[in-house]
């Protein structure tokens, strides 16, 4: 496994400023056409795995907090509302018809990473993992993602996703996970997230790569 990053920047900064690294890479994607429905089932899809892969997190989560009712029950709420994200994903990408690929996308890596650190004391940076990918709708992606709802190929049936991504997370749900955060170190929620920017930086970077000839 790679070297661990160091923790030089608070989690919620390193989700803000992978908002807007992932929103100027997607409002380019748009501006020179290269997101196109193909494009954007594929992304649905990788969408959906990495909401699956965070629902896995909150689940570990919650047998790690078994001892504290409250906490377990905030991991498991967190995770059911994952999950019904990546059921929304999944059903878009039906709705355009042909399967998506994601094989080239560096999820296995992703997935792997949790379950080697979840049940372990690096489970903090697991969490981070999911954190940074669950905040980046926030931001500077909020207003680009409700851009791509008025694409074309995004319409009711297939932006399903995006408008629950675009929801607003309940006052009294986010002061429950501030209590399951605070249950982590600052570092690892931090080293988690960097890790995560990295993959999913790569991830975008190809998705959106231009069509070779």
């Amino acid at each position: 496994m790679s070297e661990r990053p160091e923790p030089r920047q608070r989690w919620q900064d390193v989700a803000g400023l992978a908002q807007i690294d992932v929103a100027e890479a997607l409002s380019r994607a748009i501006g020179d056409g290269r997101l196109d429905g193909d494009r954007y089932r594929n992304w649905l899809a990788m969408e959906s795995a990495l909401c699956r892969i965070g629902a896995l997190t909150m689940d570990a989560a919650a047998r790690w907090h078994g001892t504290q009712p409250d906490l377990q029950a905030c991991a498991l709420g967190w995770s059911g509302h994952l999950r019904g994200q990546a059921a929304a994903a999944a059903l878009d990408v039906q709705a355009m018809g042909d399967a998506a690929s994601v094989s080239a996308l560096p999820l296995d890596q992703w997935r792997a990473f949790i379950e080697s650190t979840c049940g372990s004391q690096r489970a903090g940076e697991a969490v981070g993992t999911a954190l940074l990918h669950g905040h980046l709708s926030e931001g500077a992606m909020r207003p680009l993602l409700g851009a791509i709802r008025s694409l074309p190929f995004a319409g009711p049936d297939r932006s399903r996703y995006l408008a629950k991504r675009l929801e607003p997370v309940d006052e009294g749900v986010r002061e429950q996970r501030k209590a399951l955060l605070n249950a982590y170190s600052a570092a690892a929620l931090s080293i988690g997230a960097q890790r995560a920017a990295r993959w999913y930086g790569e991830a975008m970077s190809r998705l959106l790569a231009p069509a070779t000839s």
